[in-house]
């Protein structure tokens, strides 16, 4: 029974410190997806392991920015899945600590292509953008099969295939002003991407083989719509000028079917499969079965869909 009383007093403590505590800083929020099992309180421990006074005010600013992450604002209820943005712990610390998050492994099986470190000698090819974020482990690979470690300030270039690890993500500004969020465990191809401020030559086309993203279009999105467009195993992209996501489930989704999901945030995008189109305006959700077929209208956004911005630098 006293167990019992001391849980209901620390939740009704953290449900005051949600009415009182201002939301921290969320300039460069740190990212993290949660996996099956984990709670809040576990996920605390882990950013403030020497800070016990803070966790409580942490986890009501991680509640309080992070709505699509928890049934009914209730931090006992949170949903797996879901990318959290997590505030500057520094912000909320009230002594100085160096905060631990999880971070991929570094050790990759070596499977006979050739890892490089992201270099200078790649400006002589003109990129096709530039990270801006990293957590965890991301990396770019040619054509060739060279294999490199992407990190604050890497290349990404026509040609690349751009990995996340798990629990990784990545944030990449285009040369057309684009902005895209990777999730963990993503793999996208720059098929074909030329930006030289030339709407007759300019495109972008991306390839996404597994995972998702969240990306606001640039130049070339906004002067030739036809010159943009994302496919995907099942679907085609286009868009008329927007802010969207995609999220290709393929077994490792918790609790939704396999195939591609997208939601427009703002403007709109055309999703092609099966022979037909759906035009999905702001607010919109669509599915597309793994089997392929015509896009199907969600009436909710799915929240696995839920990232940050990925604008934000």
């Amino acid at each position: 029974m006293m167990r019992c009383d001391l849980i209901k007093s620390a939740f009704a403590l953290l449900l005051v410190v949600l009415l009182v505590t201002p939301v921290a800083s969320f300039a460069d929020p740190e990212l993290w997806e949660v996996r099956k099992g984990e709670s809040l309180s576990g996920i605390v421990r882990q950013l403030l392991p020497e800070s016990r006074a803070d966790r409580v005010a942490m986890m009501a600013s991680i509640v309080r920015a992070n709505p699509h992450a928890f049934a009914d604002g209730d931090p006992n209820r949170m949903f797996a899945g879901v990318v959290l943005a997590i505030p500057d712990t520094e912000a909320l610390a009230r002594q100085e600590t160096v905060p631990s998050t999880p971070s991929a492994a570094k050790s990759v099986a070596d499977s006979g292509r050739k890892i490089v470190q992201d270099s200078d000698s790649e400006a002589q090819t003109a990129a096709a953008g530039r990270v801006l974020y990293t957590k965890g482990r991301a990396t770019a690979a040619t054509a060739e099969g060279d294999v490199r470690e992407l990190t604050k300030g890497g290349q990404v270039f026509d040609g690349d295939t751009v990995t996340t690890g798990p629990g990784s993500f990545m944030r990449v500004r285009y040369s057309d002003g684009a902005t895209m969020l990777l999730r963990p465990r993503s793999r996208l191809q720059i098929e074909d991407y030329q930006y030289q401020g030339n709407s007759d030559s300019d495109r972008s086309l991306l390839r996404l083989v597994k995972g998702g993203f969240r990306t606001v279009t640039g130049a070339i999105g906004q002067t030739n719509k036809e010159a943009y467009r994302v496919a995907t195993p099942m679907a085609t992209i286009g868009i008329r000028g927007t802010d969207f996501s995609a999220l290709f489930c393929a077994g490792d989704c918790v609790n939704m079917p396999d195939g591609l999901y997208t939601s427009t945030d703002q403007g709109s995008t055309v999703v092609s499969s099966g022979g037909e189109s759906a035009v999905v305006d702001a607010g919109e959700s669509v599915y597309v079965p793994l089997v392929g077929g015509a896009p199907q209208p969600l009436k909710i956004k799915p929240r696995l869909l839920s990232l940050p911005d990925p604008g934000c630098d």
